[in-house]
């Protein structure tokens, strides 16, 4: 995946360089402060002394306004009014209302961008246009639906390999072997006993007029809860996994709130939690790391926010496990962009795996890529904590998404050669309860292999990329 071509940006701006810096480590190109000696010269004026092989003009753009690019087949929201340019071999046609222009040009070894692509790849990726992703119209369904970053960079790659043809097989992005995409499979253990779950069980059962399924729900409560124990999947999981050729991340969930039993959230939070630290979790844990599953940290509830209470999470899981505790996802996605990073770098992780779409926005790209990313720390810093984002939930099928939108994403991370992040959470291997869960998540693993997807660990492919 690295290139031997060097880079010299003249712009010195905190997301104009994160926009870069994603760009030049998906493609392995090296930065140099020298201009003289670059192979490709990045900056809002270009010197006259300037002889880089591929030169990039930039406009910078103030107008915050949603416009819609064409490039290479693919229509994307535009967050900023790009400037019109004119002439020949025009590239990137803009609709803004119903005006439309190119705003891309290529003047022999030129590239002249209307627009800041590396500001615009850097504000999508630091969450600057967050609430945008979560429209309900034209405008969010596209940036859920197409990894816009992803679509910027190849476009801007597929430029520089016409300048530079018999460069062309440098600049791609290649897993190990050769695979096309990466898939990570996760699962979130928030329960391992059910409790008060068995009323709403039972209540459903009663409105949907299923009776053997009433049956099984109030016999499990009266007669056989502390028997039989409907959560407790991971043999099952196990199986499933070992017979398609997969191995997955768990992320264990260590909550120490009271119950109220007067709020509804206290007892969705606190009723029927797991103690971490009960000898059969452990040795469940352990099981798992042995038979080389990864094991990872899901933050408890108010954590996101909470250095202390995080860092004290993370070493009793350390403690069980024995070794370092590399993986957190925040329970229910809690995520502040202006906290949650700090915490995350300080406490120690090497990667998150939080931002993703909650279950009732449905599935798709949260910060624009499917590829992994470098978090940006609030004080603009570039960390090395590493984000994958989640693209794909179980919750979200029980609600609006569809498999068919999961195999669109599927094919949309095998087109731009990204990571396909996976939430099943543990209970939902329960076939009795959850009846189509286990077959949907067969269906997207079997399609995501046949498309050569390489499957890892969060924590494993974090590895690969550092290295």
């Amino acid at each position: 995946m690295s290139s031997n071509k060097t880079i010299y940006c003249q712009i010195i701006e905190p997301y104009v360089n994160y926009g870069l810096e994603h760009f030049k480590k998906k493609y392995g190109f090296k930065v140099t402060d020298n201009y003289l000696n670059a192979d490709i010269y990045i900056g809002y004026s270009i010197p006259d002394n300037c002889n880089s092989s591929i030169q990039v003009l930039l406009f910078p753009t103030v107008l915050d306004k949603i416009c819609h690019l064409t490039v290479q087949n693919e229509t994307i929201p535009l967050l900023k009014k790009p400037i019109k340019q004119r002439g020949d071999n025009l590239w990137g046609s803009v609709t803004d209302d119903n005006e439309t222009y190119f705003c891309i040009q290529l003047v022999k070894n030129r590239i002249i961008f209307g627009f800041d692509i590396f500001e615009e790849i850097g504000r999508i990726l630091a969450g600057k246009y967050d609430e945008l992703f979560l429209l309900k119209d034209e405008v969010g369904e596209k940036l859920k639906n197409i990894p816009v970053v992803d679509v910027l960079e190849k476009a801007l790659l597929s430029m520089f390999n016409l300048i530079l043809p018999d460069t062309n097989n440098l600049y791609h992005f290649t897993w190990p072997d050769n695979h096309k995409f990466a898939l990570i499979l996760t699962h979130d253990v928030d329960r391992v006993y059910k409790t008060y779950q068995y009323l709403p069980s039972i209540i459903n059962s009663i409105k949907k007029g299923k009776l053997s399924e009433l049956s099984y729900h109030v016999k499990n409560l009266f007669f056989k809860h502390g028997q039989l124990n409907p959560y407790w999947t991971f043999e099952t999981i196990d199986e499933l996994e070992y017979s398609l050729g997969v191995k997955s991340s768990y992320y264990f969930l260590n909550e120490k709130g009271r119950l109220n039993p007067l709020s509804l959230q206290s007892w969705i939070l606190f009723r029927g939690i797991y103690n971490i630290e009960n000898s059969s979790i452990k040795n469940l844990i352990n099981k798992l790391d042995r038979a080389g599953f990864e094991i990872g940290l899901h933050g408890s509830y108010y954590s996101f926010d909470n250095f202390e209470l995080l860092k004290y999470e993370k070493n009793i899981l350390e403690m069980i496990v024995n070794k370092k505790v590399s993986g957190i996802r925040q329970h229910y996605l809690n995520y502040k962009i202006s906290v949650t990073p700090n915490i995350h770098h300080k406490v120690g992780f090497d990667y998150d795996t939080t931002i993703g779409f909650k279950p009732d926005d449905g599935v798709g790209f949260r910060r624009g890529t499917c590829f992994p990313f470098r978090i940006m720390l609030p004080d603009l810093r570039i960390s090395n904590l590493w984000e994958f984002p989640l693209i794909i939930m179980d919750g979200a099928l029980d609600a609006k998404a569809t498999i068919e939108d999961c195999v669109q994403l599927i094919d949309q991370v095998e087109k731009y050669h990204g990571v396909l992040t996976i939430l099943w959470h543990t209970n939902r291997f329960n076939n009795r309860e959850y009846p189509t869960m286990i077959n949907i998540y067969k269906e997207i693993i079997q399609i995501a292999k046949s498309k050569d997807a390489w499957n890892s660990t969060a924590h494993e492919i974090c590895s690969w990329l550092n290295k």
